[in-house]
């Protein structure tokens, strides 16, 4: 056997070793910054790739030298380094050993700078879980500062994060504006108590007023800037939601300024602002899976406008002439049956008899009544009485009165005789057809982006933000909320005649309010704080040996909201930890 036939062997191995060092060599080498007077070493290919995207701990944000040092330290076990972390801050939360929570907290980020689930965690932990073991809304304060002091380092090193950015608005905003503790969180956060928290800020995230409301709006705004810009993404959160805080924070900044007695002018612009900020993010382009292209939260009544159009124009293609008169006259019997039961009663009653209220429906409800009669109409009709026995009377029965049977059999109903534009047009013949086609086609495109924006209206609840900044620039709203105002300090002053009198004059406005804006006594949450209102006044009213009078001016008000928030006064209230994605709307 040759000796030398193992050496030979390795010879190519050690060859090819060689060989692949040069690029190895080529693609690893790092970058290194230049000395003065020297060019600069863009380093190897991977280097290259890394600074191309952004992804060096360079262009992430600022570098710790303690972080290196710790993950070198840790041997390549950072994972179950942290891991070990993560049970002892839970750990030491138990115990409320805040001083060795705090320094756990530090390990974790020294070892994860750049996991961004770390920074919101903890500051949430901070901030909402921590803050609610004190009894002292001073030492709760501190805690929530403490969370967005904690953000605000973790933007430092990860400065191309936007979520951090949003995180740190909904702290400010949220957490400071909507606590149980606001106002004096509030107060708190414009004293001098946070003179180095508002040091520290950015400059462009400063406010003179020191409102919370207006700092979260700002942080809310870079969020906005930076995703324009395409710094970072916002990790799963729809343009839909974080497009909202910022108008949403304006909202709540001319809300508070209402709420702390200032009625001028700076609440007047603070309004017409927030109108400004809602009518703007209402054209902002969104993404909608229902339907190609964007939709924009503004444009819903003009789609519907437009579906209108089309439905009215494909259902004049066939005039009342052409139908049977006998099912014309069923048709608008069935119209009358369809109505609510106190429009129904006003409609069947003699014009003499009616009061102005039943007159008033009466007008609202005619052309509905009247108008002529449709293809639509007759399909739909024709389906109506094709319906099982039950089904038809349970239709016939109001709503307020059906059994949850008949509920059902309504729901089931309706499916049944729904008319579709493809309905209509397969009633069409000739020319008619055609164009018929044309018109359904529109309707149904129409119907589809409607439905997408009235689905994304929903989530942020639109509709109302729109009528209340709209509505809390009249003249009659500022004066209800500035009349209600001054008799609520009147009371907490022991003026109660006073007080109650002030109450009076504040429910006339309100009558106003309602009856230049009827839309409003539908929005729960308006008429609920304005039961708040009245309860106060009952109150006043005892003290003064009296009740509320029979005629009173907001009684529908009282009769519709009242007794459901006695039901949600009675829950146990239950001040706890909220999620982590925890986001009222």
């Amino acid at each position: 056997m040759n000796p030398r036939n193992p050496l030979a062997k390795k010879i190519p191995y050690v060859v090819a070793i060689v060989v692949l060092l040069f690029p190895l060599f080529l693609l690893s080498q790092p970058s290194s910054k230049p000395a003065q007077g020297e060019r600069e070493n863009p380093g190897g290919v991977l280097a290259k790739l890394r600074k191309e995207n952004r992804l060096t701990h360079a262009e992430l944000g600022t570098i710790d030298p303690t972080s290196e040092t710790l993950k070198l330290a840790s041997l390549g076990m950072r994972g179950i380094a942290v891991n070990i972390l993560w049970h002892k801050a839970n750990e030491y939360k138990k115990t409320k050993d805040w001083t060795n929570l705090k320094a756990t907290v530090n390990q974790i980020i020294n070892l994860q700078p750049h996991y961004i689930g770390v920074w919101r965690f903890q500051a949430w932990n901070l901030s909402y879980n921590v803050s609610a073991e004190f009894d002292d809304y001073r030492d709760r304060f501190h805690w929530v500062i403490r969370g967005i002091e904690f953000l605000q380092e973790g933007i430092r090193k990860n400065d191309r994060t936007p979520r951090l950015h949003w995180e740190v608005g909904w702290f400010v905003s949220q957490k400071i504006g909507r606590s149980d503790e606001k106002k004096e969180f509030r107060q708190l956060f414009k004293s001098d108590v946070c003179d180095d928290f508002h040091e520290s800020l950015p400059h462009k995230m400063r406010d003179p007023s020191r409102d919370n409301w207006l700092i979260g709006k700002n942080w809310f705004r870079s969020v906005e800037d930076m995703v324009d810009r395409k710094i970072g993404n916002m990790g799963g959160l729809s343009a839909l939601l974080y497009r909202s805080d910022a108008p949403m924070c304006q909202i709540h900044y001319a809300d508070n300024l209402e709420k702390d007695g200032i009625f001028g002018e700076l609440a007047e612009m603070a309004w017409i602002k927030a109108h400004e900020d809602w009518e703007k993010y209402g054209k902002f382009p969104l993404y909608s899976s229902l339907v190609e292209g964007n939709v924009y939260l503004a444009q819903q009544e003009e789609y519907e406008a437009r579906v209108q159009d089309a439905t009215a124009k494909l259902d004049a293609l066939v005039g009342e002439d052409e139908f049977d008169t006998d099912l014309c006259e069923r048709v608008r019997k069935q119209r009358v049956v369809d109505l609510a039961k106190e429009a129904r009663e006003a409609w069947e009653l003699d014009e003499a008899d009616r009061t102005d209220e039943q007159k008033k429906l009466a007008a609202e409800i005619e052309p509905k009544l009247l108008r002529p009669v449709t293809l639509r109409d007759t399909i739909r009709q024709q389906r109506i009485e094709s319906l099982p026995k039950k089904e038809r009377e349970a239709l016939e029965i109001d709503v307020s009165d059906r059994s949850s049977e008949q509920h059902l059999l309504v729901s089931n109903a309706r499916g049944k005789i729904n008319v579709t534009h493809r309905d209509v047009l397969g009633k069409l013949k000739g020319a008619d057809r055609q164009e018929g086609r044309e018109l359904a086609e529109q309707a149904e495109a129409d119907e589809k982006m409607v439905t997408a924006i009235r689905r994304n209206r929903q989530i942020v609840n639109f509709k109302y933000w729109r009528q209340r900044v709209a509505t809390e620039q009249t003249v009659e709203m500022r004066d209800a909320r500035r009349q209600i105002y001054e008799a609520d300090q009147l009371l907490r002053k022991g003026s109660v005649l006073k007080a109650v009198a002030g109450y009076e004059e504040g429910f006339k406005t309100w009558r106003i309010v309602f009856t230049n804006h009827p839309g409003l006594l539908d929005v729960k949450l308006e008429c609920e704080e304005l039961v708040e209102v009245i309860n106060r006044y009952e109150r006043a009213l005892k003290q003064d040996n009296r009740q509320l009078p029979d005629d009173f001016v907001l009684q529908d008000v009282l009769d519709r909201y009242g007794k459901h928030q006695k039901e949600e006064e009675e829950k146990p209230k239950q001040r706890g930890t909220q999620q982590l994605d925890e986001r009222p709307t």
